[in-house]
């Protein structure tokens, strides 16, 4: 006895001529008309697995595809039988005899809409489960044509595919079509797509490479390429948006600024559509899981709560529960004497009482600059839990807790079923941080799950975005009052560390009980921008005092004039800004070696990068200004009322570094490469911080 094995129906024709006949024009952004695909998948045999796997494909295509205009004119509005025209309209006969008026095309829709609302449970599914021949379309009057599906093979006939319709193979596996790999094409040679992948010399060659092994993938759905591919271009994708979004496409075997691959819209149909075939064939990872962005603090936590802030007359401010004391100005010859008599040299008990001083001015500074740091009355944090309220000790013990708690929440979540050792070892080491005491081994332990974090495969790529929280932890651990701000009202710093209490002269010395904002950096890289990021000047400059009276109103010249040279091409403005802190600053800008060498290199520089690019000229000006920037604020330092809590990944365990904005200052170091893919630069005269001894 022969025996046959049902294979499911793949006709695309029939399937979609079927769902048209159900619903009237498909639209595959309604819900109502993909649930009506399901049921009709399901009456062609195809299993679960493939119709969540075709269903999935179709999401993603519809959302990354931008939505088409409607028509405008006239058309013609055919009457079914039995139908009577709309009051006024004039009627006319069509070529078969069919009675037609002229309406609008969204008059047209809607009444195929409200038809086909009317006809609802006269189409239902037969008992039979069987679909209607291809060709059968009622309303027209067509007659049917014969399946051309072959039952025993399955051989699906070669035709143009039906445009934005996803193709999928037996197993459910999407099928790129011609109109997918146009469309990814098109996409990587755009200007902005190579301009965001090309850095320097052998990005050229490597997204040659990528072109060809892109095209090759397309055509042919080799799980073996497309496993080479992930590991030779270190690719990966930004699994975080929830589904339908469309999928982000990052390289990683280029310069760390440059890792997206497609840009615009269009593009990221392109990325879409590379990153479904990649996933298909088993070789990048499903959305879900740590990528980029996936453990930053406001993914962590979701709630936020406002904080009020208010002044008294003794200046001392009020941050929500926090009363932030004004530092005393204390007898200066006197605290010197003191520091003498207790065993102080007197050159040290000089620079001790120097210190002193000038970290009493630096807070008070910070207070009475508080509105502008801020930007306003109010601060807008992230909320912890309810009962994390850091205006006590305890307070401050239970939000370390909930921190941890919340964490562990989170990975455990991002894990899911594919929880392997080295990230269940970083979740069960961030969850035992709760029974550890002593601050010292709590500081160590910290540092040490931020290696983990770094090396572990599985969690490098979110590895800046915990860096915050890790320093969030630190400074809670040393039981002083922390907030997270929200980015979008703070943009002076990644934390706000508050007082308790009004800071006495030993907590001086040891740097405690200090109102600050505090940047974060991993490897030199700003954790806010994240990977490859350096940040804008300006927060830096309004956050320090500096010797002289002018430089601050000085380079804050520099930062305005950004607008109106990049944005309006304005080099006069530009020059002459130039020629007058050329005069003005002589002897800071010839005094500077790396100014003079960055000037000799300017040319070349620009040469170099002339085809990334979008005026050389305008260019010529924002490198030369960039840099001046930085040897003039380098050199005018009094002090910095932000920290730069620094931490440096090595093979051997992570390093961390914390200015103090005293003796220890974080130097701007201007990154003219942060080139974005119009050719203009990423953000306002991008720096980096370097710590150096003041």
């Amino acid at each position: 006895m022969e025996t046959r094995t049902y294979r499911p129906n793949t006709d695309f024709d029939v399937i979609v001529n079927e769902l048209s006949y159900r619903v009237g024009r498909p639209d595959l952004r309604n819900e109502e008309h993909l649930g009506v695909l399901v049921e009709i998948l399901k009456e062609a045999g195809w299993n679960s697995s493939a119709i969540t796997y075709f269903v999935r494909n179709i999401i993603i295509i519809a959302e990354a595809t931008p939505i088409p205009k409607q028509p405008s004119g006239k058309v013609k509005i055919y009457l079914q039988k039995g139908e009577t025209p709309p009051k006024g309209r004039k009627l006319s006969k069509g070529p078969r005899g069919g009675m037609y008026f002229m309406g609008t095309p969204q008059e047209k829709s809607g009444r195929e809409t409200d038809k086909v609302k009317s006809n609802q449970g006269m189409h239902v599914p037969t008992k039979k489960k069987k679909l209607r021949p291809l060709g059968v379309v009622r309303r027209t009057g067509k007659q049917p044509q014969q399946n051309k599906l072959n039952p025993a093979t399955q051989d699906v006939p070669k035709k143009t595919p039906v445009k934005q319709e996803p193709q999928v193979d037996k197993s459910g596996k999407y099928i790129p079509s011609d109109e997918d790999r146009q469309v990814v094409s098109k996409a990587m040679q755009t200007t902005s797509t190579k301009s965001g992948m090309l850095a320097v010399g052998d990005d050229k060659k490597m997204l040659a490479q990528f072109e060809d092994d892109v095209d090759k993938l397309l055509n042919t759905r080799d799980p073996k390429l497309a496993s080479d591919m992930v590991s030779k271009y270190k690719l990966s994708v930004n699994k975080d948006p929830q589904l339908g979004n469309s999928t982000k496409l990052y390289i990683g075997s280029i310069s760390r600024e440059n890792r997206k691959i497609f840009s615009t819209n269009s593009g990221n149909q392109a990325s879409t559509i590379v990153a479904k075939v990649l996933q298909d064939a088993g070789a990048i990872g499903e959305r879900g899981g740590y990528t980029k962005k996936s453990m930053t603090a406001n993914k962590i936590f979701t709630n936020e709560q406002t904080l009020s802030i208010t002044k008294d007359k003794s200046g001392s401010v009020k941050l929500g529960n926090t009363t932030i004391p004004r530092a005393k100005n204390y007898d200066y010859k006197n605290v010197e004497q003191i520091l003498i008599k207790n065993g102080f040299d007197s050159a040290k008990a000089k620079k001790t009482t120097d210190y002193i001083h000038k970290w009493v001015d630096k807070h008070n500074f910070t207070l009475d600059h508080i509105d502008e740091i801020v930007g306003g009355t109010e601060l807008k944090v992230l909320q912890i839990c309810d009962k994390c309220d850091v205006s006590t000790l305890e307070g401050i013990g239970n939000t370390k807790k909930a921190t941890v708690n919340k964490v562990v929440e989170k990975m455990t979540l991002l894990s899911g079923n594919s929880l392997d050792k080295t990230t269940k070892k970083i979740i069960e080491d961030f969850s035992g941080l709760n029974s550890i005491k002593d601050s010292k081994q709590y500081e160590d332990k910290l540092n040490d799950i931020l290696h983990q974090f770094s090396m572990n495969k599985n969690t490098t790529e979110t590895s800046a975005d915990i860096t915050e929280v890790i320093d969030f932890l630190r400074v809670l651990n040393k039981g002083v009052a922390a907030y997270l701000p929200s980015a979008s009202n703070f943009a002076l710093g990644d934390l706000l560390t508050a007082p308790l209490k009004q800071p006495t002269i030993a907590d001086i010395i040891k740097n405690k009980n200090s109102l600050s904002t505090i940047f974060v950096s991993l490897d030199d890289r700003s954790v806010k921008k994240g990977t490859g990021g350096a940040s804008a000047s300006k927060g830096k400059i309004q956050l320090t005092k500096f010797k002289n009276k002018d430089t601050q109103s000085d380079l804050m010249r520099i930062s305005d004039n950004y607008t109106d040279l990049i944005n309006k091409d304005d080099t006069k403005s530009a020059d002459k800004l130039i020629s007058e802190l050329e005069k003005k600053y002589s002897n800071v800008l010839k005094n500077d070696p790396d100014f003079t060498k960055r000037m000799q290199n300017k040319d070349t520089w620009i040469k170099s990068n002339s085809k990334k690019l979008y005026n050389t000229e305008v260019w010529d000006r924002y490198y030369k200004l960039g840099y001046m920037m930085q040897s003039i604020y380098n050199s005018d330092i009094d002090f910095q009322a932000f920290q730069n809590s620094k931490y440096d990944v090595k093979k051997a365990g992570v390093e961390h570094d914390l200015s103090d904005g005293i003796h220890t200052v974080a130097k701007l170091g201007f990154e003219p490469s942060m080139i974005g893919p119009t050719g203009k630069p990423l953000n306002p005269y991008p720096t980096r911080f370097h710590h150096h001894k003041n």
